[in-house]
């Protein structure tokens, strides 16, 4: 077997709160590797990702993100759409449902 392929080193960068972040690049640099350690599906080998501040040790209802390909369902509200992962996990509670809102309502 071949050895493994790096796709992200000695990578630091911010997002300001309220802004819009695209990640973009060539197939296979990394675009779905930082988002998969960002949102907490993936660890880090070495390093850390904060949020606020505050090491991110797993996935936090303030972070998601959209796959690459529209996987929305056409029959759920834009705020169902957003909240359907909680809701799936069962972590749906009233601190989610407000973040969640308040996002929803940022994007109409």
């Amino acid at each position: 077997m071949d050895a493994e392929t790096r796709a992200l080193s000695d990578l630091s960068f911010s997002v300001q709160p309220g802004t819009f972040t695209a990640v973009v690049g060539p197939s296979g640099c990394g675009k779905s590797t930082l988002l998969s350690l960002i949102c907490g599906l993936m660890k880090p080998d070495a390093g850390e990702i904060l949020l606020n501040g505050i090491p991110l040790k797993e996935n936090s209802p303030l972070i998601g993100y959209m796959l690459q390909h529209d996987h929305l369902l056409d029959w759920r509200s834009i705020y169902r759409n957003v909240t359907l992962g909680p809701e799936i996990c069962g972590t749906l509670n009233t601190a989610t449902k407000n973040v969640r809102m308040s996002f929803s309502n940022n994007m109409v």
